[in-house]
């Protein structure tokens, strides 16, 4: 059991997202829609970000659905005529987490290096709640010192 995954406790994280559907390495369109928007709309400029819905092992890059986000705070409201944008809440729990360090074109192998551990009870990662949050922003960050934390429900 060398591939132990670390296991964080998280407050729940509330954000403003859109949807993507498609390859997960094309959501960067959808990130552009919702940072602009939150610049239109004077919401403070938070986290960036991703949850993964789909395994994409099992379903089609086509077919993958995803959310582009931005973190806000626990009590921002959206307006009420926005369909494109909505709230969605990570709930608060035990989440088993990787720091990758680098370039976003290497998170398919650090998804895959983090699905093939186990929790600190040996027993696999379970399927679940998918997301990352990047800590640093890709405009002004050189990419080999992109951080992103990624994080699958661990109970």
């Amino acid at each position: 059991m060398s591939n132990v995954a670390a296991v964080v406790e998280l407050a729940e994280i509330r954000l403003i997202a859109v949807e993507h559907k498609g390859p997960y390495h094309l959501i960067g369109s959808a990130f552009d829609r919702i940072f602009t928007w939150a610049h239109q709309h004077g919401v403070p400029i938070g986290r960036g970000i991703g949850i993964y819905n789909d395994d994409p092992r099992e379903v089609a890059p086509e077919d993958l659905r995803s959310l582009a986000g931005m973190q806000v705070p626990a009590d921002y409201q959206l307006p009420e005529s926005e369909p494109e944008v909505r709230i969605e809440v990570i709930p608060a729990g035990p989440y088993a987490t990787h720091t990758h360090i680098g370039p976003y074109e290497g998170l398919p192998a650090a998804w895959q290096t983090f699905m093939a551990q186990t929790l600190p009870n040996g027993e696999p990662l379970p399927p679940g709640i998918c997301f990352e949050i990047y800590e640093n922003d890709p405009d002004t960050t050189p990419p080999d010192q992109l951080i992103t934390g990624i994080y699958n429900a661990a109970y």
